[in-house]
């Protein structure tokens, strides 16, 4: 096999540049991959492998899923703010500090914004696809007296489907 300088009839020397540049190609190659990747990855273009829709990559709230409503502890303390009956006097304590508004958008669903009256608030916004209703949640509605709210962290909102399971909630509201 090996005779003067030669390997399988090659010659070692150019046997082993074209092994170094094989193996050197590889390396940039694999991490050319890599780079493209990640870069992938954090542009929110890959899941799995595979593309992910903007709904997908733009969550706004945690979600939290598979649940009852009627089984979660802060469900006592819920108010409807969706459809079209006129808010209940609870919900509109409830809702105090926010400015609340609907919108039909052309696909179908309703967004409801709530604009935080203070700066130290938060807004919210919610899109509904339908048969989804919107609840607030106020754990504390005696803090909400006069127009005015005292405790905002007791106040969120949580998507219900048609069945009754939450579609959106903060993950900490979960029992």
């Amino acid at each position: 096999m090996e005779e003067d300088g030669k390997i399988w009839g090659y010659n070692k020397k150019t046997l082993t540049i074209g092994l170094i540049l094989v193996v050197v190609a590889g390396g940039i190659f694999y991490i050319g991959a890599k780079y493209e990747k990640n870069k992938l990855s954090n542009l929110g273009l890959l899941k799995n492998g595979t593309e992910q829709t903007s709904k997908e990559k733009k969550a706004k709230v945690p979600v939290v899923t598979a649940t009852k409503f009627s089984e979660q502890e802060y469900a006592k303390n819920a108010y409807l703010i969706s459809g079209d009956a006129p808010l209940s006097a609870d919900a509109k304590t409830a809702l105090s500090g926010f400015v609340m508004t609907k919108k039909a958008l052309t696909d179908g669903t309703t967004e409801i914004s709530l604009k935080a009256q203070k700066a130290e608030y938060h807004d919210q916004q919610y899109i509904l696809k339908t048969g989804e209703q919107l609840y607030f949640i106020d754990r504390f509605l005696q803090d909400d007296q006069n127009g005015s709210e005292a405790n905002i962290k007791d106040d969120t909102g949580v998507v219900v489907d048609a069945g009754g399971n939450v579609v959106q909630a903060p993950a900490d509201w979960s029992k």
